[in-house]
């Protein structure tokens, strides 16, 4: 029994190897197909960036295998009937502003587990976690849900004003919540969103669902949500070697106070690299100061423009 269990975990963890090289592959197609040089080439890339590319693939990998442990954890938990965390009116603290951490496109509340707890860490206590069924609705009623979501949270707490922080789809629905109901109960006070494909993600002409096409850079939906931005400071993180927002600056909103880059990670990276997690804490300092307290570490270095030009 042991031994299958071996075989089949090494199947999984080979599958999951062979799918992320399959996406880093569509990812280098879409970044070299629009520039021509004939010295351009993926080893001469590798080797000219310190092998950055390759250590990023590595660093990603082991954050898949993490969102995968956090994934079945919370299917389970969903299918022992909970889904969504709200902070108890004994922990929570009355009139602060309510954090509420909201996941992406094929995932669980479960996901934002690390993120929740480096934040109570540093001391912010009210923080929500909101849980939907992401494969189903369109993004406006995703963006209705959380309202219902963040209202019932706002009786149970007694908090006032919300800070939102989304990672992929969540950071769309996020933003869309911003823009359409920021100035109910308290007014949204920040808006940080993670590897957010607010101007869609070409991958998603590759979707197997409607609501993994519903990202596709086409949708009538992001020419509004480029045009839109919420009152409160709004914070875009990215990461460069993204492998499901394609070209990853579509994590980008031209409308944003900044958007920042973290260097070693993908997309699911941005959940739990420290790096990551830095540009969070520094965005809700510059926002809350009074909750997100004073820096306690290095921020990050960023990488330069020079990025966009294809050198990466």
């Amino acid at each position: 029994m042991i031994t299958v269990v071996l075989v089949v975990t090494g199947l999984l963890l080979a599958a999951l190897g062979l799918f992320l090289l399959f996406l880093y592959t569509i990812r280098w197609y879409d970044l070299s197909i629009n520039r021509f040089d004939p010295a351009f080439s993926m080893t001469k890339t590798v080797t000219r960036q310190f092998w950055r590319p390759v250590r990023s693939f590595v660093a990603e990998y082991v954050y898949c295998v993490a969102n995968g442990f956090f994934l079945l954890a919370g299917g389970a938990l969903r299918l022992s009937g909970r889904r969504s965390s709200i902070p108890s009116g004994a922990s929570a603290v009355k009139g602060a502003p309510l954090v509420v951490l909201i996941h992406g496109l094929m995932s669980t509340g479960a996901n934002m587990w690390v993120m929740k707890q480096r934040l109570r860490f540093r001391g912010i206590r009210n923080i929500a976690i909101y849980d939907y069924p992401s494969t189903r609705g369109s993004l406006e009623e995703k963006r209705d849900k959380l309202r219902d979501f963040i209202v019932a949270a706002h009786e149970a707490t007694g908090a006032q004003g919300v800070a939102l922080i989304g990672h992929s789809m969540g950071g769309v629905i996020a933003h869309d919540y911003a823009c359409e109901y920021g100035t109910e109960r308290g007014g949204v006070v920040a808006l940080v969103t993670t590897g957010a494909p607010l101007r869609g993600s070409r991958l998603a002409a590759l979707g197997l669902s409607s609501a993994g096409r519903a990202l596709h850079p086409q949708n009538p939906y992001f020419t509004r949500t480029s045009s839109r931005r919420p009152q409160a400071p709004f914070f875009c993180i990215g990461a460069v070697y993204d492998e499901l927002v394609i070209p990853y600056t579509n994590s980008s909103h031209p409308l944003a106070d900044s958007f920042e880059v973290v260097d070693i990670c993908g997309h699911a990276g941005l959940l739990y690299s420290s790096s990551s997690f830095a540009l969070v804490m520094q965005a809700l300092r510059a926002a809350l100061p009074d909750e997100a307290g004073e820096e306690t570490g290095p921020v990050p270095d960023r990488l330069s423009g020079e990025v966009e030009s294809g050198k990466i």
